[in-house]
């Protein structure tokens, strides 16, 4: 028990961020990173994620702008739900004054073009294409100075992520 504790208070690698409206994304995302990077689930935040939500009984807003301020990476997907969502704009803004590694995944059609703001000059991946996301794949792994699986065995994962990128 006291090894768990432990591991939990080394707190989150992954902060994702994202819009309710992109939950299927956002789960789909959750599971390729996990079958590629081979990460436990509580190193990874996701809001509306059963099993990936901040801890009961917290208070949401404190441990949510901690996390965010502290995780390794922080992975916001962009689309036109989040880009109007005011906890998406809220969550971009306190990672961006804390100063470190935030990396847009942009699941449009539409690209950049969908970005205004400060967003626009910030270099983003596109996830409705394949080899984008398997360049965030890499990313993610060098960041975390861990080896990713051979892409064979998440492969199916971003086919389905990509296909489903392209229908937002």
């Amino acid at each position: 028990m006291k090894k768990l504790q432990t591991l939990k208070k080394a707190g989150i690698d992954i902060f994702l961020s994202h819009s309710s409206m992109d939950k299927k994304i956002a789960g789909l995302l959750i599971d390729l990173i996990i079958i590629a990077l081979n990460i436990l689930p509580d190193k990874i935040r996701c809001t509306s994620i059963p099993g990936f939500k901040p801890d009961a009984g917290a208070n949401f807003d404190l441990q949510l702008r901690r996390e965010i301020a502290r995780s390794k990476i922080f992975v916001c997907i962009l689309t036109p739900a989040s880009i109007s969502s005011a906890w998406v704009l809220i969550e971009t803004g306190v990672r961006m004054g804390a100063n470190k590694l935030m990396i847009p995944l942009i699941s449009s059609q539409h690209g950049a073009a969908l970005l205004e703001g400060p967003l626009k000059n910030i270099q983003c991946l596109n996830i409705c294409h394949e080899e984008e996301i398997y360049q965030f794949i890499e990313q993610l792994a060098s960041e975390l100075g861990i080896q990713p699986a051979p892409p064979a065995v998440y492969a199916y994962k971003v086919k389905e992520l990509a296909a489903l990128a392209r229908k937002s």
